[in-house]
């Protein structure tokens, strides 16, 4: 299911709905495990462009991962 869910978020992150609300947003990313913050942080595709190596995301923790995914998020649809 968790890998089903990956996948979906993956395709999701493109046709992303920019009008969600910053909560809907904020429990969207609390909810991604490491692997899925790591995974959708390496092939985001949007603005800000992010460049970041896959061992610096393992490095770091799940919430500054989150914070980073939210931050990067956000800051896309204010901008979209």
């Amino acid at each position: 299911m968790r890998e089903e869910n990956t996948e979906k978020m993956k395709h999701q992150d493109h046709n992303m709905n920019l009008s969600l609300s910053i909560e809907s947003l904020a429990n969207l990313v609390s909810g991604m495990t490491k692997h899925e913050l790591i995974d959708r942080l390496l092939h985001y595709d949007g603005r800000p462009r992010l460049d970041f190596t896959e061992s610096y995301l393992k490095g770091q923790s799940d919430e500054k991962l989150r914070h980073i995914l939210f931050a990067a998020l956000s800051t896309r649809a204010k901008v979209g």
